[in-house]
């Protein structure tokens, strides 16, 4: 019996058809978050292949939470969309959260839980700054109501656990947050979050200067000199980079004093941040 080649090629297709599983498609939140109370605008961002939905939040914040009658200003919120049930990073960014928009920003965490993110601009920086500045306000006690706020709210939209995270200042911000609202997230992973006694620590100076072995510290003390003897022939280079960055060094009057400070504070961006092994 001669078998028609069209109606095998038709057979193996029903086959494989059969039994392929199509991915569930993921609704669109934006309508959701436009929709609860509070937010402002919400913008569809560009976004690589982790979050198939990125968005900029503009959330309605009060300057002062303990007055209900309190002027407002608006918040930049940055949400990335996994799934509704999905757990979700939140995160108490310290300074400016803007790099959150980058198309191919995700956050740590996120890629280990298959999360959602959830980052929130600090009060008082860039996009999330109250006008007029009135400088009382910017405190870990409005913050973390700040971060109550947004929690509040996503949680109408992503129901999945919540873990709060944070970097340096981010991680201070995410262990006040933590004190103020205990019951708002399921586990807080502040990276690297130091505990200040006081506005100029006096514990940092001696830390530093005691840490590892003597002969390290020498290194790094030598490394600073050489810095500073070699000024003339190294400042072509660092302003070369300063262009191309557009960094502008206001507050250290040019770019000769900016270097010298940079050299000066190295030893704490060695210890805090580096990854060059002493022996280098």
């Amino acid at each position: 019996m001669k078998i028609n080649p069209n109606f095998l090629l038709i057979l193996w297709m029903l086959i494989f058809i059969s039994g392929k599983v199509y991915p569930q498609p993921i609704s669109s939140i934006k309508g959701e978050l436009e929709n609860l109370k509070g937010v402002k605008s919400v913008e569809i961002l560009n976004c690589d292949t982790f979050f198939p939905e990125k968005y900029l939040v503009q959330v309605e914040q009060p300057i002062n939470h303990k007055n209900k009658n309190s002027p407002t200003f608006t918040q930049r919120v940055w949400v990335g969309f996994k799934g509704k049930t999905k757990p979700t990073v939140f995160i108490t960014e310290g300074y400016i959260g803007a790099y959150a928009g980058n198309p191919r920003y995700v956050n740590e965490l996120c890629t280990y839980l298959d999360a959602n993110m959830v980052l929130v601009e600090h009060r008082f920086f860039a996009g999330s700054t109250p006008g007029p500045l009135d400088w009382k306000y910017h405190t870990i006690e409005q913050s973390a109501n700040d971060h109550h706020h947004v929690n509040q709210l996503m949680k109408q939209v992503l129901t999945g656990k919540y873990i709060s995270t944070g970097i340096s200042k981010g991680g201070q911000a995410t262990m006040y947050y933590k004190y103020y609202f205990p019951d708002d997230v399921d586990v807080s992973v502040p990276y690297v979050g130091p505990l200040n006694f006081s506005i100029a620590d006096k514990r940092i100076n001696p830390f530093i200067n005691n840490i590892n072995g003597e002969v390290c510290r020498e290194k790094i003390r030598n490394f600073q000199i050489l810095c500073l003897e070699r000024q003339d022939k190294l400042m072509p280079a660092f302003n070369a980079l300063t262009e191309a960055e557009g960094y502008h060094y206001e507050k250290a009057k040019g770019n000769k004093a900016a270097f010298e400070y940079i050299v000066l504070e190295y030893p704490f961006a060695f210890w805090q941040w580096g990854f060059i092994p002493c022996k280098d």
